[in-house]
């Protein structure tokens, strides 16, 4: 017998490959890039209530299949297993489907994890060990997901009342100021696209919260990263090469990273030039009189306000999403006369 049980446990590597097929950490990541490009808060209360569901259901799926593992390649010191229960006709677990099998073992699974109870019972100290850890897991994890949960659907609550709030005072305002009803449509639908999490104004590295709480050293290199591959004019090229430390000092100290939501006025005609500056992402569309051009990723625009006084002659509005790397004149030259 205790041959034969070894024998059995050699076999456990087999079922230990089942939980190497199935990621978890995958299957999160999966979702959270499926929020990102749906992004609403529908959307994200939906699939952040599907996403426990569904790593309830594939670690119950590995759980089951350790139970089954359990009562039939482990050795016993009953001598009987959970699959030497009698069914109601007579026979027993391990005499039955291979699917009545594997649901019986799901089943079991799932009743760890909730206050669910079935007739599967251990009747080995192994099977018993395996039962007590599964209930300690179970009773953590299910209510860590319920607290999860709750708080995700009031944090939602909060930002669907903020956003109410926000519209019905620019309406009261429209109102009272007598606004073309017309016009205050338009308004209206600008502002709900704003406040909403659907907004296609790209995020800047400003944006991001915990970027100002890196060391000093590495936002130095991710604003030089993000920013000097978008400086392409003969100056920046070149003085790259002379002195590429002073090229990434300018672009930390000087270099802003900007956006815009499409529709936005990046600049006005007949006004002041106060930077010249870099596509990042997105088309800016240039107007001036009759005359209309689009400019995309990579170019550079405005930069005779680097070397001159420099009025715009033409508009531009942002026709997408727009992200741009600015270099604002003022300092471009103190910071370039402060390296010559």
């Amino acid at each position: 017998k205790e041959g034969t049980g070894l024998l059995r446990m050699s076999k456990m590597p087999r079922f230990l490959r089942l939980a190497r097929l199935l990621r978890l950490a995958k299957v999160s990541e999966t979702f959270t890039r499926f929020t990102d490009l749906f992004a609403s808060d529908s959307v994200d209360v939906l699939l952040d209530t599907a996403k426990p569901l569904i790593i309830i259901i594939v670690v119950n799926h590995l759980v089951a299949c350790l139970w089954y593992a359990v009562g039939t390649v482990t050795p016993t010191d009953t001598d009987i297993s959970w699959l030497d229960e009698q069914i109601g006709d007579g026979t027993t677990y391990a005499e039955s489907s291979g699917l009545y099998q594997y649901t019986t073992s799901l089943h079991w699974s799932m009743t760890q994890m909730t206050p669910g109870s079935m007739q599967v019972f251990p009747n080995n100290s192994l099977e018993r060990i395996v039962n007590f850890l599964c209930l300690l897991v179970g009773m953590m994890a299910f209510s860590s997901i319920i607290s999860s949960l709750s708080a995700k659907l009031v944090q939602s609550q909060n930002r669907q009342k903020e956003r109410v709030q926000h519209l019905s005072a620019l309406r009261r305002f429209l109102r009272s100021s007598s606004v073309n009803p017309r016009f205050s449509v338009i308004i209206e639908r600008a502002a709900v696209e704003a406040l909403s999490s659907r907004s296609q104004k790209p995020v800047v590295v400003s944006d991001i919260h915990a970027v100002k709480l890196l060391p000093s050293s590495l936002q130095l290199r991710l604003r030089t990263e993000l920013t000097k591959k978008h400086l392409q004019i003969p100056f920046f090229r070149m003085w790259g090469v002379i002195d590429d430390n002073g090229l990434s000092s300018f672009c930390h100290e000087a270099v802003e990273c900007k956006s815009y939501a499409p529709d936005d006025l990046v600049f006005m005609s007949q006004t002041n030039c106060t930077q010249a500056f870099g596509i990042a992402t997105g088309v800016i569309s240039y107007n001036s009189n009759d005359y209309q051009t689009f400019c995309r990723e990579g170019d550079f625009m405005c930069e005779p306000t680097l070397w001159m006084k420099w009025n715009h002659v033409g508009q531009a509005l942002a026709k997408v999403g727009v992200s741009i790397v600015s270099v604002p004149a003022d300092k471009f030259g103190s910071i370039v006369t402060r390296h010559r």
